[in-house]
């Protein structure tokens, strides 16, 4: 069976080394995509021996969306609103995608974030609904599709998936389209409330601490 990874960051293989070694001992073919502008070395020697040492392990780089930033721009625009719900435990983290958010939509949202009724604007389930939208009449990358189709992996497997500036969810996205399985392995339970949320859910979650 073929078995396609996509990582944020080479680093996040640790996580998965085992299990990735594990599967090609069983003859299944595995390949490793994983983000980052670093090179493969700089960022986790891990992941170049465990190349070097398995068979049937491939391993490169993710395919980044054209339109990646104007997407990612409403998507971490609903990850900082979300702590704005008034049911999440953890609002005070909405301050952080000051960092992710395109400046003139960051001014607006942090100056209504200053008060009560904006605060409530913003958190919202409306709110967030009419932004989840735009992501849904926003087809998957034909580029990425082309290269599934390509590679026909069995399933796709992304994670962290949630972290800030997740290009690994746009291989969720084109999987689903193609009628792929998807799973994504969330690195911690307590990343599902300090960290961003599902744009696109996957066929399967799994979550350990």
């Amino acid at each position: 069976m073929k078995i396609l990874f996509v990582l944020h960051h080479a680093g996040a293989f640790r996580s998965f080394e085992a299990v990735i070694r594990r599967l090609c001992a069983a003859d299944h073919e595995v390949t490793v995509l994983y983000g980052s502008k670093k090179e493969l070395a700089g960022i986790d020697r891990g992941l170049k021996v465990c190349a070097q040492e398995v068979t049937g392990l491939k391993v490169g780089r993710v395919l980044t969306r054209k339109s990646f930033l104007r997407l990612a721009n409403i998507r971490e625009l609903i990850n900082c609103i979300g702590y704005l719900n008034p049911r999440h435990p953890n609002p005070q983290l909405a301050k952080r995608y000051g960092f992710t958010v395109i400046r003139p939509v960051w001014k607006v949202t942090r100056s209504m974030m200053k008060n009560a009724i904006g605060r409530r604007v913003l958190g919202s389930d409306g709110f967030q609904k009419a932004l989840r939208q735009m992501e849904r009449f926003t087809p998957p990358d034909l580029a990425i599709c082309d290269w599934l189709r390509a590679q026909a992996p069995g399933i796709v497997v992304a994670s962290p998936f949630i972290f800030s500036l997740s290009e690994e969810l746009e291989y969720i996205k084109a999987a689903k389209s193609l009628k792929i399985p998807t799973l994504v392995p969330v690195l911690s339970w307590d990343n599902l409330t300090t960290k961003g949320t599902f744009h696109i859910i996957p066929d399967v979650t799994l979550v350990w601490n």
